[in-house]
C-alpha cells in the first residue's frame, strides 16, 4: 500500500509542478490577451487542485491532525468545480464563437460555481471524510435536495461543455489543431473521471487534468506567438 500512496503523492507533485511552470511559462512569453489569459485560469484551477490534493496526500502521510481531511477536500473541490465554466470559456474564446446565448450560459455558468462554492464552504455537502489504507480518499455526500441540485448542475454542466466543444471543433475546421483537441478532451475525461467515486478517490482524474494543460500548451503558445497580428 506504501508503494501506491508514493506513487500518488509523486505523480499529484508533478503535476503541480507542471502546471505552475505552465502559467509561469504563458505570463512570459505571451501577451495579456483574452485567450491567454482564459487559458491561464484553465492551468490555475488545474494547479489549484492539484495542490489542494499534495496537501491531502501529506496530511494522511504524516498523519497530520491539524489538518482536516473534509476541510480539504472541500477547498479543493472549489477550483474543480469552477473548471467546466473555465474550460467552457477558453474553447468559445479560443475559436473565436463568442455569441449572446454563450454569454448568457456563462453566466449561468458562474453563478453555479459561486452557489456550489459557498455550500462547500459551509460544510453543505461533504461529510464523513476519511483516507482508507491505501491512501484513497473517501467521502459521503448530502441526500438533501440542495446536493442533489448541485451534483446535477456539475454533470450537466460538464456534459454541455463537452457537446458546445464537440459541436465547435467540428465546425471550425480551419482552426482544429490536433494538440488542442486533445487537451481540451484530456481535462473533459479529468473532470468526468473525478465524478466517478470509485476511481475518483485517486489522482487518475488529477493526472489526466495536468495532462489536458500540458497538451494545451502547444496550440495556444503557438497562436499566440505566431500570428500577432490578428490582434
Amino acid at each position: 500500500m506504501a508503494t501506491l500512496q508514493n506513487i500518488v503523492f509523486v505523480t499529484t507533485f508533478a503535476g503541480l509542478v507542471l502546471s505552475i511552470a505552465i502559467i509561469l511559462l504563458i505570463f512570459s512569453q505571451l501577451s495579456h490577451d483574452a485567450k491567454s489569459l482564459t487559458f491561464v485560469a484553465v492551468a490555475s484551477a488545474v494547479a489549484a487542485v492539484t495542490f489542494m490534493s499534495c496537501l491531502l496526500q501529506f496530511s494522511f502521510q504524516a498523519r497530520s491532525t491539524s489538518l482536516s481531511a473534509q476541510t480539504l477536500l472541500e477547498i479543493l473541490c472549489v477550483p474543480l468545480f469552477s473548471l467546466p465554466l473555465l474550460l467552457f470559456t477558453f474553447t468559445v474564446e479560443y475559436l473565436s464563437t463568442w455569441t449572446r446565448e454563450r454569454r448568457i450560459i456563462q453566466a449561468i455558468y458562474a453563478a453555479q460555481v459561486i452557489v456550489g462554492s459557498a455550500v462547500l464552504l459551509s460544510h453543505g455537502w461533504l461529510y464523513n471524510v476519511y483516507f482508507k489504507p491505501d491512501g484513497a480518499i473517501a467521502f459521503s455526500t448530502s441526500v438533501s435536495l440542495l446536493s442533489l441540485l448541485m451534483n446535477t448542475w456539475l454533470t450537466a454542466n460538464t456534459w454541455y461543455g463537452f457537446y458546445i466543444f464537440i459541436r465547435l471543433t467540428i465546425q471550425q475546421a480551419t482552426k482544429r489543431d490536433r494538440s488542442f483537441i486533445f487537451g481540451v478532451g484530456l481535462i473533459y475525461a479529468g473532470l468526468m473521471i473525478n465524478s466517478i467515486s470509485v476511481i475518483g478517490q485517486y489522482s487518475i482524474g488529477t493526472d489526466f487534468l495536468v495532462a489536458g494543460v500540458v497538451a494545451l500548451t502547444r496550440p495556444v503558445l503557438k497562436q499566440r506567438l505566431f500570428d500577432p497580428l490578428s490582434q
